[in-house]
């Protein structure tokens, strides 16, 4: 005769194991920001940082990424104005972000990976120009296309 109660408490374990497993799969899983596609002219410099290989014979003067998770000080950070700092950032429209920094020029947005939001930010480091700018939002979108992701409102 079979115990109904012992097979219950197997079954549960079972389960129980199942969901586990599931769940560290989906740990496993979840967004490496160091895996990210990037266009074919750039390469990783350090974690979640890149910047164009050969920008001289790409068509580009030195552009640089960089990918982080999205926090309130990062908000404070970039999306306001601070002109004691020379810092003056203007909506772009489509939820992204252009800005002028000293010599850096270029574009941001968050975006949401497998439920986390990142900054996504390329810029150029030589000085403000509009057509660089244009560049590194360029850059910027080729990057959502690569990853398949849309700029967020924040």
């Amino acid at each position: 005769m079979i115990n109904k109660k012992k097979g219950g408490k197997n079954m549960k374990k079972i389960i129980i194991g199942v969901l586990t497993l599931f769940l560290l799969i989906g740990i496993v899983c979840a967004a490496d920001i160091n895996n990210l596609k990037m266009p074919n002219d750039w390469e990783p410099i350090s974690n979640g940082t890149y910047h164009q290989k050969d920008p001289f014979t790409n068509g580009g003067n030195g552009h640089n990424m960089m990918i982080q998770k999205w926090t309130d000080s990062l908000k404070e950070e970039y999306c306001s104005n601070h002109t004691d700092e020379n810092y003056l950032v203007k909506d772009y429209g489509n939820n992204t972000m252009v800005y002028v920094f000293d010599e850096d020029t270029g574009c941001f947005e968050v975006v949401e990976i497998d439920g986390e939001k990142y900054f996504v930010n390329f810029w150029y480091t030589k000085g403000s120009n509009i057509d660089e700018a244009a560049k590194t939002y360029d850059f910027m979108m080729e990057f959502n296309k690569l990853n398949n992701v849309q700029p967020i409102k924040v």
